[in-house]
């Protein structure tokens, strides 16, 4: 598997950093910009990068702010969806082409957030955290403020994050987790950050995990940010949360890859 962290351009940004994998894009369609989620970072992007290098798509990955090894300053534990979209607007920039952004959890709420002040060819929302006026959302007991947020403790993450994983598998990625911004997981939990989705152009998925925690996602929650969205709704009934990191990742992947050719179809390509 490749390894985003070795890729051959890590590009620094004000407070993110933008890996590029050294693969020269054929298709001449927009770019493909894959955003994390909470205590995650780019590496969980290591096989999408890799799939669709092969595809001859140009695709990226952003370490928001604090996340990747970055410093977690006085900055970060302030930083909130609306600062870290900061974050994929500059990397949008620095691509120096149309990115469709791809945020995970989390990173599809930061996403969202960045598409509406920036006009993009599509989004992609996996696992998705929700707008905060989506219906029927729940708040959930925020946690402090004012110091970085540790991860869970293992079973609670092994069981929210990586439910078709065995003990050692998901130890092994949870040990790569880094703590999180208090302002970005209280967003969601006290439904702070509402988005505009008249701002938002451009084509939508959405892809849900079928193995979700029903805190986190409760039933139906996936498929109303779906329809907020106007966006293709698939319901990956065995994926759990983070499923790009599964044996089975390359079913989403693809699912991506068919809507992006139905969506951008190339020029180049016979």
């Amino acid at each position: 598997m490749m390894d985003v962290r070795e890729a051959n351009q890590v590009q620094k940004l004000s407070h993110g950093q933008l890996h590029i994998p050294d693969a020269a894009a054929t298709d001449d369609g927009p770019s493909l910009l894959f955003v994390h989620g909470s205590w995650h970072g780019a590496w969980c992007f290591d096989n999408f990068l890799k799939f669709f290098a092969a595809a001859g798509i140009q695709a990226a990955a952003l370490d928001l702010r604090g996340h990747g090894g970055l410093e977690q300053d006085d900055l970060f534990v302030v930083s909130g969806q609306s600062e870290m979209a900061d974050d994929i607007c500059e990397a949008v920039s620095a691509l120096r082409r149309p990115a469709i952004v791809v945020g995970h959890s989390a990173g599809a709420a930061i996403a969202a957030q960045a598409a509406s002040r920036m006009t993009l060819p599509g989004l992609v929302l996996l696992a998705p955290s929700p707008p905060a006026q989506i219906p029927g959302l729940a708040k959930l007991p925020e946690v402090p403020n004012g110091k970085p947020c540790p991860p869970p403790d293992f079973e609670t993450a092994r069981r929210r994050f990586y439910p078709n994983f065995s003990e050692a598998e998901a130890r092994g990625f949870y040990e790569m987790l880094t703590p999180e911004s208090p302002a970005l997981l209280n967003d969601r939990r006290a439904l702070r950050v509402k988005c505009d989705r008249t701002r938002i152009s451009g084509p939508c998925l959405v892809i849900a995990a079928g193995r979700e925690d029903p805190t986190m996602h409760a039933e139906g929650q996936d498929l109303a940010t779906a329809r907020f969205f106007d966006a293709e709704y698939y319901f990956s009934a065995d994926a759990g949360h983070c499923f790009m990191l599964e044996a089975e990742w390359q079913r989403e992947a693809e699912i991506i890859l068919r809507w992006y050719r139905k969506h951008f179809p190339s020029l180049e390509r016979p």
